[in-house]
């Protein structure tokens, strides 16, 4: 949704278009709508990070989603549309899993921590460690 947000409607000076197609119309009819990011930081997205939990935040603000719904449209629906099988954590589940530090999908979102664990066939793939540190001045 990035890349059509950035770019459509950009001479409209009202009723300027969302930029996002009938989500929910398409959900209701039985689609599977998954959503994903292109375009990083190029002439057509400037700003785009190519981070799944940036593009369901997106689709909560833009796409009228719930966080739940929103983040399932970036992991298992995506996963599905490129035919992959679906994954839950659950005994003979894919062990294809993202580890965030958050204490729910919505705190992800919102917060997008950087320290993040990515786990292929049970096998660690790609981790990030975010620090924080306060100083004192005094």
């Amino acid at each position: 949704p990035q890349t059509n947000l950035f770019l459509q409607g950009r001479n409209h000076q009202t009723a300027i278009p969302r930029g996002l197609t009938a989500i929910r119309t398409l959900q209701e009819a039985g689609v599977l709508v998954a959503a994903g990011a292109d375009n990083v930081q190029d002439p057509f997205n400037p700003v785009g990070r190519s981070d799944p939990l940036e593009t369901a935040a997106l689709m909560v603000m833009a796409g009228h989603q719930l966080p739940d719904i929103a983040y399932e449209m970036v992991s298992n629906d995506a996963r599905e549309c490129i035919g992959l099988l679906r994954v839950d954590v659950a005994v003979g589940a894919p062990a294809d899993l993202l580890v965030i530090d958050a204490t729910s999908i919505r705190h992800a979102m919102a917060d997008a921590p950087l320290s993040r664990r990515v786990y292929h066939n049970g096998l660690l793939v790609a981790s990030a460690n975010q620090q924080t540190v306060v100083h004192r001045t005094e």
